[in-house]
């Protein structure tokens, strides 16, 4: 696999995390009392309690969450062990903060030449370029260094 690849699929499973922690959340947030539409129940002989369920499948959304978690971990070490290696501080930076930072979603290029103080076109395409020159040379070496 190409470190840039490799890269692409770390951002990408922590944009699906993100999606499901949104997901949890909203679960959780159904099981509070003020989830709980009064002005919509209906009076029934034998009401059905639905609290059961919801729970069920917050611990559902959470087991998947924990599984991601722990799978991308070992991805994200070693992600962080190429970037440490690179010679560039700036391409360093560049590639922790695109593939590797934020908060519940990944930055965008406009949040990273903003936080490195250059145009997004500049980190977009001629540092992003270098930086992605030098994590496969240190990706190159670490390959061949394991055989």
């Amino acid at each position: 696999m190409d470190v840039l690849k490799f890269l692409k699929c770390i951002r990408s499973k922590r944009f699906e995390l993100a999606d499901l922690k949104e997901q949890r959340d909203e679960i959780y947030y159904s099981l509070m009392p003020s989830g709980i539409r009064y002005d919509l129940d209906k009076v029934q002989t034998s009401p059905t309690d639905r609290m059961p369920a919801v729970a069920g499948d917050l611990a559902e959304v959470q087991a998947i969450i924990d599984q991601r978690i722990e799978r991308l971990s070992g991805d994200i070490l070693l992600a962080n062990r190429i970037i440490d290696k690179m010679p560039t501080a700036e391409c360093r930076e560049l590639l922790m903060l695109r593939y590797l930072a934020g908060g519940r979603k990944p930055l965008t290029w406009e949040d990273i030449a903003e936080r490195m103080d250059y145009s997004a076109d500049h980190a977009k395409g001629k540092l992003h370029g270098k930086a992605i020159n030098e994590a496969r040379a240190v990706w190159a070496k670490e390959n061949t260094s394991e055989h």
